[in-house]
């Protein structure tokens, strides 16, 4: 991971510890990555922001929503890698028919702009 990225984390995850639900860590975290003064990369951003709310729901013990933001990336990753390489496979066994996204992507356009 490189240096930017890390410490997009770190920022994002000491922004997001007064979270007390997973809406609220995610917005934190979301919104302490809107105006990076580090990066001006958006997936920079984006994932800084995503990687500090991962940590924080580790160390609160949230499990469920964090093996549902998990799911989410796997999906997303998939769905990447079909569309920009043809001939990849789709990898079906991440699209659970039950599973019910929290919709990072869209949270984040959101947050950006509010700004």
């Amino acid at each position: 991971m490189e240096n930017t990225l890390m410490m997009a984390v770190a920022e994002a995850k000491h922004a997001a510890m007064g979270g007390t639900t997973t809406d609220e860590i995610l917005d934190l975290a979301m919104e302490s990555m809107r105006d990076y003064w580090l990066s001006t990369d958006d997936s920079i951003r984006f994932r800084g922001a995503i990687g500090g709310a991962m940590c924080v729901l580790s160390e609160k013990g949230m499990t469920d929503d964090l093996a549902r933001i998990k799911q989410e990336l796997k999906m997303a990753h998939s769905i990447a890698a079909a569309m920009s390489v043809s001939g990849v496979a789709l990898d079906w066994s991440a699209f659970d028919s039950d599973f019910e996204p929290i919709g990072l992507r869209g949270r984040w356009r959101k947050v950006r702009e509010e700004a």
